[in-house]
């Protein structure tokens, strides 16, 4: 009876392989997604940020991702700042201290502010930025759709 009752209000995940980017592949996604693209200036420089979101209950899972322009193409440095600029801008944008050092390209983290949790991952390449973040509420979190969500932005790369 309990696991009937529990099913009842849990999610509805409808798993589907989604092409997200040329430099990101096929990922997992628990719902129909969107896609939307837009400039994202850092200095000097604007990249083009798609980020393809899809929401389950009240959670989101989205994975972003920007092919560098040929004014940062060859700037190895200058692209590792972009990439921390984005991760540090995730803590920043649910008000929580950014940690010095912040984690490692490829590593996943999680930021709970109390009311709201994230999970994500952050990666930068030769072709561009890529990001996977799942947010929710933390009493909800979806702990094994993230992993599932996650795991497979880690693979499509």
């Amino acid at each position: 009876m309990a696991a009937v009752l529990a099913s009842g209000c849990s999610p509805e995940y409808n798993w589907r392989e989604v092409a997200v980017s040329d430099q990101v592949g096929r990922v997992l996604f628990p719902a129909k997604p969107r896609v939307e693209t837009r400039e994202l200036p850092f200095g000097e420089h604007a990249l083009q940020f798609t980020l393809t979101t899809a929401k389950v209950d009240h959670s989101i899972f989205a994975v972003g991702s920007a092919p560098w322009p040929a004014t940062l193409e060859k700037d190895e440095a200058l692209q590792q700042d972009v990439g921390r600029a984005v991760m540090a801008s995730l803590y920043q944008n649910l008000d929580s201290q950014v940690p010095d050092p912040l984690p490692q390209f490829g590593e996943r983290f999680e930021i709970a502010t109390g009311a709201t949790r994230l999970q994500a991952r952050v990666w930068v390449s030769r072709e561009g930025l890529i990001e996977g973040v799942v947010m929710g509420p933390e009493r909800e979190f979806p702990n094994a759709a993230a992993d599932e969500f996650l795991g497979s932005v880690a693979k499509g790369r």
